[in-house]
């Protein structure tokens, strides 16, 4: 195998990518239109770790070839507590653990056979507490709403960087170079509205918001499209997550929410997971970075049009997120 495809599956195999995964997107030197076969691939990735000396093929005399069953419960043990570990880590922890020196191939064997794979890892924040979380539910619980009657209130950010496209097509062995200006640009902050029809208003700033902004984006876009939650009227409650500038006149917020006879909710701090305008603004992010087109349009345009288009089917897809999130 050339040296440039052993360098593409070693960099893929750091971004993640399984064995299985990268072998039919490496091309065969022997057969045109195919890929390479998993057992080189996971014999290129095992030199090249030997090579950096990270993980060296150690033998012990006697050794069994097979992990035993005792072995294997103390592997997934050490790989369930610390996931993120290479090959050759899991060799010296399970050798301090029972003695024995397995090499890297009988570690990725044995992962593999018990259901095992590497995956992009997401990261919790320990911050969030699940007391809080579940307090959250129970005033939504208490409010027995439907979906249509919630909706979210929540801050973005862009800057150059965000029109900046990872991938580009070039000729194979070659890099794909992009002449530009490294710099972030001015950064905007998006104030946004989003319900079970998808985004209904937003207001932004150049910079960040404060306290004052968020009141004055409450008194002007959010409190004058509330319904009445005795009512039973669609978006009748606003819930909003815990940053300072939400927080800063929170008792101001609340009276000019049940002003109008909505109510307003706060989530519990570093708890994306129930908030669905978060997986609204990643869709809105890349359909930013899609439509490059209009850069150069006024901002005011650019933000309605993204938000506007960014789904096929806004209601449908606000949906899909409200029940991904726990709302039903």
């Amino acid at each position: 195998m050339c040296e440039s495809s052993s360098d593409t599956i070693i960099r893929m195999y750091k971004k993640g990518y399984s064995a299985g995964e990268i072998a039919p997107l490496i091309p065969s030197p022997r057969k045109k239109d195919a890929g390479v076969c998993v057992a080189t691939v996971n014999g290129v990735i095992a030199k090249y770790y030997d090579d950096m000396l990270q993980a060296p093929i150690r033998r012990s005399p006697g050794r069994k070839d097979e992990m035993s069953e005792e072995h294997t419960r103390l592997l997934i043990e050490i790989v369930t507590q610390e996931p993120d570990l290479y090959l050759d880590e899991y060799v010296d922890l399970l050798e301090h653990k029972c003695s024995i020196q397995y090499d890297t191939q009988q570690i990725y064997r044995k992962l593999r056979k018990q259901g095992w794979s590497l995956k992009v890892m997401t990261h919790k924040a320990q911050q969030r507490n699940e007391r809080e979380r579940h307090r959250y539910w129970l005033e939504v619980a208490d409010l027995n709403v439907r979906m249509d009657q919630l909706c979210f209130f929540d801050e973005t950010g862009q800057d150059e960087r965000g029109s900046r496209r990872r991938r580009g097509w070039g000729m194979k062995n070659s890099r794909v170079e992009v002449d530009e200006f490294l710099h972030r640009g001015e950064h905007v902050s998006i104030l946004a509205m989003y319900g079970t029809t998808g985004f209904i208003d937003f207001d932004y700033v150049m910079g960040g918001y404060d306290g004052d902004d968020v009141l004055r984006v409450f008194e002007h876009m959010i409190v004058p499209q509330l319904g009445s939650y005795d009512l039973g009227e669609s978006n009748s409650v606003v819930v909003c997550d815990n940053c300072g500038p939400h927080r800063m006149y929170e008792d101001a917020l609340i009276d000019m929410v049940e002003g109008v006879g909505a109510r307003m909710l706060f989530l519990a701090a570093y708890s994306p997971i129930d908030n669905p305008i978060e997986m609204a603004f990643n869709v809105f992010k890349q359909y930013w970075k899609r439509e490059r087109w209009c850069a150069n349009m006024p901002l005011d345009y650019r933000i309605r049009h993204c938000m506007q288009y960014c789904y096929a089917t806004p209601e449908k897809s606000a949906l899909a997120a409200y029940e991904k999130c726990g709302y039903h």
